[in-house]
């Protein structure tokens, strides 16, 4: 296995779809087999599998030699707070491009302002009745801006941001058209987006630290996933690696942790 770095971990996952995928090539290139949930499966002693929902949450494991007679399983989230595009994310009578965002999680706004940020999700497409998911990632396409301190003379005192009003990304493009040009489509094939603004900064390691975006949750899925590959299967114990979504919203979707996604 290649070593794979948190910080690479975490530059390959601006989106929990984005997460996933990387997982899911981790996993394929150890020898891991994919599992569907509307197949059957033939699962064979002491075999490596994973399988997904969602895109946006996966579950990995060993299975014994012998007869499994425990668990041993670790438990993480592929999402981190952010802002989520609306469907509909255009604001009409703007002398720039602006869009409305909705709070994804419990974020601090102010650490949203005034830096480069990306756009990341996925793109549903319809190509004459097969609907098809495709990833898209544009960097350095939106920004957040705080007025000028003479607009608002009590910035540096205690602030409140409306997430409608103050905490609005400007565009540099028109984001449909990218995502037409990214994915050499046209508009009437767009079904739906799951987008997110995300923060572009690299990981830094400065002494015993590391600063980066994301960091909850993916360090702990990072290493949830790298000590799974580094096991073994073993005789009557079963391990098992989880990554769900949607931990930043309460967990209670189909691909969360409060779903049945692990029990089934």
């Amino acid at each position: 296995m290649k070593n794979i770095t948190l910080s690479e971990f975490i530059e390959n996952s601006p989106t929990p779809f984005h997460n996933v995928e990387f997982c899911r090539n981790i996993l394929t290139s150890n020898g891991y087999i994919e599992l569907f949930e509307s197949n059957d499966w033939d699962i064979k002693k002491g075999n490596k599998y994973f399988i997904t929902r969602n895109n946006s949450s996966i579950i990995a494991f060993i299975t014994p030699f012998n007869s499994c007679d425990s668990f041993m399983l670790t438990a993480s989230h592929s999402d981190s707070p952010s802002f989520k595009l609306k469907e509909n994310f255009a604001l009409p009578d703007k002398n720039y491009i602006c869009i409305s965002t909705e709070k994804y999680g419990g974020m601090i706004s102010s650490t949203w302002l005034d830096k480069p940020l990306g756009i990341a999700g996925r793109v549903i497409l319809d190509n004459d009745g097969d609907i098809t998911s495709k990833l898209v990632n544009f960097e350095n396409i939106a920004l957040i801006p705080n007025l000028a301190i003479h607009l608002t003379r009590n910035t540096n005192e205690s602030t409140q941001y409306n997430p409608a009003i103050d905490m609005l990304p400007i565009l540099s493009e028109d984001l449909n058209d990218k995502i037409i040009t990214a994915l050499s489509t046209s508009r009437d094939k767009i079904l739906s987006k799951d987008l997110f603004l995300y923060n572009q900064q690299k990981p830094v390691v400065w002494g015993d630290y590391i600063s980066a975006p994301r960091l909850d949750d993916l360090q702990c899925a990072y290493s949830s996933i790298i000590s799974l590959i580094e096991s073994d299967a073993t005789d009557n114990s079963l391990p098992v690696c989880c990554i769900f979504d949607n931990e930043e919203v309460g967990s209670a979707t189909k691909q969360g942790a409060a779903s049945t996604f692990l029990e089934d």
